[in-house]
């Protein structure tokens, strides 16, 4: 799970959001409208950002293994209470997911005692603030803060019924992805000694490790705990 920043929608493309979230709130069927919406020429800049927001590979924005072909709700757009009916065509509930994330997560959408949501959104907050690679297992896990508590959106968004971000697929590509790096800071290491430029050595080492992220994980090693 990396973080993927909110990208502006162009106003044609907003206008049309809002038009359709008032057929929502006038009354209108969530699942007809969305469904109807869904296929409209108007929809496509909706998908088109957040497969940008997603990178190159356009990967789910919750597991970052499978390739996200649907857009998912983070509040769920068919869910009491009955205020989330009203956010289905808000921008910034909208992620892409594999359908395996969007089925697994369905309509769940677990909330701490003050109604504040327990799944991390990453196009609002840096994953890392809440999660930390195990080397051990190559699995996500939750952050512990300075009193020794875990965080609750780590421990909720690692939850093996409600995503998929630990599930042994996606650990084994964790684990590559972790290999690489080392690998690749290894190599830089020993080549320091040999008559290379710091430029090539510089250029060769971040190409390498562009190469081998997954998940976001080299954000993990390089600026967090790794």
């Amino acid at each position: 799970m990396r973080h993927c920043p909110r990208r502006p929608l162009d106003r044609a493309t907003r206008e049309f959001l809002r038009d359709q979230q008032l057929v929502v709130n006038a009354g209108d069927d969530v699942e007809a409208t969305w469904k109807r919406a869904r296929h409209m020429p108007a929809f496509r800049p909706v998908l088109q950002n957040l497969q940008a927001m997603a990178g190159p590979t356009e990967r789910c924005m919750y597991c970052g293994d499978s390739r996200g072909v649907t857009v998912e709700h983070c509040y769920p757009k068919r869910k009491s209470p009955t205020e989330y009916p009203r956010r289905a065509f808000w921008w910034r509930n909208l992620l892409l997911a594999c359908d395996d994330c969007q089925r697994r997560k369905g309509s769940r959408f677990p909330m701490d005692a003050r109604h504040r949501p327990l799944l991390i959104d990453p196009t609002r907050e840096n994953p890392w603030d809440h999660l930390v690679f195990v080397p051990e297992t190559c699995e996500l896990a939750a952050r512990y803060d300075g009193a020794g508590q875990p965080s609750p959106k780590g421990q909720t968004t690692t939850d093996p019924h409600l995503l998929r971000l630990n599930d042994q697929a996606i650990c084994e590509q964790r684990g590559r992805a972790w290999r690489r790096i080392r690998r690749a800071v290894q190599d830089t290491l020993r080549r320091l000694g040999e008559d290379e430029t710091p430029d090539v050595l510089q250029r060769d080492l971040v190409e390498q490790l562009r190469d081998a992220d997954f998940d976001g994980l080299l954000e993990w090693c390089l600026a967090r705990d790794g």
